[in-house]
């Protein structure tokens, strides 16, 4: 996990829920991204069969969780090489742990992940991700969301580059 340079980027824009969209078309679509989802695919390896595009912005009340998982998970296959970029203005911004740990014995099970990376990291130190700034990772690279302790908006996008997840275009208003 790398965390890279700000990016300033206007985000006043009506609550939404975008996941998993084709990124050519997703930027057709949402002209005013164009420009950060084009920084955003320069820091990443181009050599993936499908680039997608996250993105939710929602007004967030203190409790709320900014993600279904608030424990320490991975995004994608851990043996997998899927790449991210991530984005993220406002409040209750995604937290990575400080440590570069390499998991002997990864569990297969999902569920039996989720448990395993919580008892490894519980109590090591971590971090919420700058605001405004690219954040690079993999699947390899535990994080988690945040329950809200203040409300506010909060504008998350990120890009996933990735050989073996296609687009499947989904959005919510």
């Amino acid at each position: 996990m790398k965390v890279l340079e700000e990016y300033k980027f206007r985000a006043d824009f009506e609550e939404i829920f975008v996941k998993d969209f084709c990124c050519d078309r997703f930027c057709k679509k949402f002209p005013r991204f164009k420009n950060l989802i084009g920084e955003m695919k320069n820091r990443i390896d181009i050599n993936y069969k499908y680039f997608l595009v996250d993105l939710i912005i929602k007004n967030h009340k203190k409790g709320d969780k900014t993600c279904r998982d608030v424990r320490y998970h991975l995004d994608g296959d851990y043996k997998s090489d899927n790449q991210y970029c991530l984005w993220v203005n406002g409040e209750n911004r995604t937290i990575f742990s400080k440590e570069n740990i390499d998991f002997d014995n990864f569990p297969e099970e999902r569920s039996d992940q989720n448990q395993f990376l919580e008892n490894t990291l519980r109590g090591k130190e971590c971090f919420e991700v700058p605001e405004n700034t690219f954040v690079v990772y993999s699947s390899k690279d535990p994080h988690k969301g945040t329950i809200c302790k203040k409300s506010g908006r909060r504008v998350f996008v990120r890009l996933m580059g990735t050989n073996y997840i296609p687009p499947r275009n989904f959005i919510k208003k």
